[in-house]
């Protein structure tokens, strides 16, 4: 008996400790499937803010794809745009290249699960946020 009370105690520290350290702000608190599972597949924009402000409306028809081999589509009202992707050291952020561009866009991920990706990028002083849904 006093090997299960020790059990469960050991039990409810460990749970205790797993639900206190989320990866990302907005989840998924715990999950068997790694961040490239969940990442690599096909998204389309459900929403955007600029500053909290619904923005979506203004922007074009987005949709985007991240492979296991770390290239990366981007469709803009239809039109591909191909690219790289690949984490950051921490797996909190996604670098985004352009094929023909040297430059990289930097988004801190909020969100990762099977169906949601919810992404932060800052532009100057302001904060875009991307709510990706699966398609």
């Amino acid at each position: 008996m006093k090997k299960i009370f020790a059990l469960l105690i050991l039990a409810s520290f460990l749970m205790a400790g797993t639900y206190s350290c989320n990866k990302y702000e907005e989840g998924p608190t715990i999950t068997v499937t790694s961040k490239s599972y969940r990442l690599t597949r096909d998204w389309f924009l459900d929403k955007a803010e600029q500053d909290g402000v619904d923005v979506t409306n203004t922007l074009p028809s987005l949709d985007q794809t991240f492979d296991d081999d770390g290239n990366y589509t981007m469709w803009i009202d239809g039109t591909e745009h191909l690219g790289s992707w690949e984490f950051g050291p921490d797996k909190e952020n996604i670098f985004i290249k352009f094929d023909g561009s040297s430059d990289q866009t930097k988004f801190r991920i909020i969100r990762l699960t099977d169906d949601d990706l919810w992404l932060d990028e800052e532009v100057g002083s302001q904060t875009m946020r991307y709510y990706w849904d699966k398609k």
